[in-house]
C-alpha cells in the first residue's frame, strides 16, 4: 500500500493497494481531536467490507508508529499485547507491530477478513505526522 493522496489544509490522507484502501480525514466535530478511519477492503468484484473507526491524534500517532507511546502494566495483560505481541493497540481500532499496522484488528484480510494490513512507510509516517501537528 502507498499513499495516493495527501492533503494537509483538508486534513485528509489516503491510501490505496490493489484490494484496499484507507482513508484518514478529520471529523466535522469543530474544537474536538478526533479522526475519521474509514477503511474498504474488495474480496472479489461483487464484494467488499468496509468499517470506520474515530481515534485521537495521540491514537492515530501511535497506530502509525509516528509516537511509540509507553507500554503500562495494564496494557501487557491487556489480550492484544500478550496474544499479538503489539507494539500498540487500542480495542475495535487497530493494533500494530513494528512496522505493520492492521485496523481494524488483528488478521489477514483474506477470506472475507475485514481488516486491512499495511507496512507502514516515511510517507504514511510523514503524512499522519504533519496531520496531527499542533495548529
Amino acid at each position: 500500500m502507498r499513499v495516493s493522496s495527501f492533503d494537509a489544509s483538508r486534513r485528509h490522507l489516503v491510501i490505496t493497494g490493489s484490494a484496499a484502501k484507507l482513508t484518514v480525514s478529520q471529523t466535522d466535530e469543530l474544537g474536538t481531536d478526533r479522526w475519521f478511519v474509514d477503511w474498504e477492503v474488495i474480496q472479489s468484484p461483487r464484494a467488499k467490507t468496509t468499517g470506520r473507526t474515530v481515534l485521537t491524534s495521540d491514537d492515530l500517532r501511535a497506530a502509525f508508529d509516528v509516537d511509540n507511546p509507553e507500554m503500562s502494566e495494564n496494557d501487557a495483560v491487556h489480550f492484544l499485547f500478550a496474544q499479538y505481541g503489539a507494539t500498540a493497540a487500542k480495542q475495535g481500532c487497530y493494533i500494530r507491530w513494528e512496522e505493520w499496522l492492521n485496523i481494524p484488528c488483528p488478521g489477514t484480510a483474506h477470506d472475507g477478513d475485514p481488516n486491512i494490513s499495511i507496512f507502514l512507510d516515511i510517507a504514511m509516517r510523514e503524512a499522519v505526522k504533519t496531520l496531527t501537528a499542533p495548529k
